[in-house]
């Protein structure tokens, strides 16, 4: 492995354990305080510039969706900014209001899976066992957020402790894969 994978491990590690605390206030903060209130939206605000910036940092796309995801909540005229920030000046970024179209889909586990960790993989992150990781909440559910084009269908299935797959327990369907089991659907539209 070379050293900077190895040095990106670390610091998603590190990342990861510095915003345990912060994810359990976000708790908190969404249990006492209604989703316009100001304390709530600029709590989401902050977590979302802190994971924009370690997912550009640390080269995690995951992180990168949960912080686009937060900002998103906190009003259309500020998700717009920073789509735009995070588009930059490619050629052929969308613009205006089309850079709104992704739908977040959240993807969510009950702890009866008994895991230690659940990765999301799918179409949408070339099925990769890192990029997408659920984080256990205190309702008992492994969930997370992922930005999804809209008009199509993605196939998936959760990693569960790194060896065994899971089907989703509320997919949209379920088809046949190359391996001889089958793959949840979401449909987005």
């Amino acid at each position: 492995m070379d050293p900077a994978t190895t040095l990106r491990k670390l610091g998603k590690l590190q990342y990861a354990a510095a915003r345990l605390p912060l994810s359990l206030l976000d708790d908190c903060v969404a249990r006492y305080w209604h989703e316009d209130a100001a304390a709530r939206v600029g709590f989401e605000r902050f977590l979302g510039t802190l994971d924009l910036l370690a997912g550009r940092l640390l080269v995690d796309e995951a992180i990168r969706q949960r912080g686009r995801f937060l900002w998103r909540s906190a009003g259309s005229d500020v998700w717009a900014q920073v789509t735009a920030d995070e588009a930059g000046p490619a050629a052929g970024a969308p613009a205006g209001p089309a850079a709104l179209s992704p739908v977040v889909v959240t993807f969510r586990l009950p702890a009866a899976v008994q895991a230690e960790s659940v990765a999301l993989c799918g179409d949408f992150n070339d099925w990769s066992a890192d990029a997408t990781l659920l984080e256990l909440g205190s309702d008992g559910y492994w969930r997370v957020a992922v930005a999804l084009q809209p008009g199509r269908s993605y196939r998936y299935r959760y990693l569960i402790n790194g060896e065994r797959w899971e089907n989703a327990w509320d997919a949209d369907a379920y088809v046949p894969n190359a391996h001889g089991g089958t793959d949840s659907v979401v449909v987005v539209e």
